[in-house]
């Protein structure tokens, strides 16, 4: 999902504009390459991070400490970060990546001849 934001929006206003949604996302607020406020949203509740990347963190540990799936609109995401950055080969997402999952994890991971 992307919205356009201004800095100072109201959260109540932004939650009357979405749908219903169980699943953590985040709110960035700001420049897109810069954002200067981050929120993760979880049924309509929402916490301050310092960080995109902290943001990021965060809604990840939450689909995984309250068992919820990952979206499909977003699953091969969410699929290539626990695989790659968590390095949890199963959990969440399905045993078997997508095929491009797949490539850019092998094409990311150095291997054991170059060393």
């Amino acid at each position: 999902m992307s919205v356009s934001l201004q800095i100072g929006t109201s959260i109540p206003a932004f939650f009357g504009s979405c749908e219903e949604n169980t699943a953590p996302f985040l709110l960035a607020l700001g420049k897109q390459e810069d954002p200067e406020q981050v929120f993760v949203i979880i049924e309509r509740q929402t916490v301050a991070c310092r960080s995109l990347v902290k943001g990021l963190d965060l809604s990840f540990k939450l689909f995984c400490i309250l068992d919820i799936d990952y979206p499909w609109e977003c699953q091969n995401l969410w699929d290539f970060i626990q695989k790659f950055i968590y390095g949890l080969g199963k959990g969440k997402g399905r045993e078997k990546s997508v095929p491009s999952v797949s490539l850019l994890i092998n094409f990311l991971t150095p291997s054991e001849a170059s060393c």
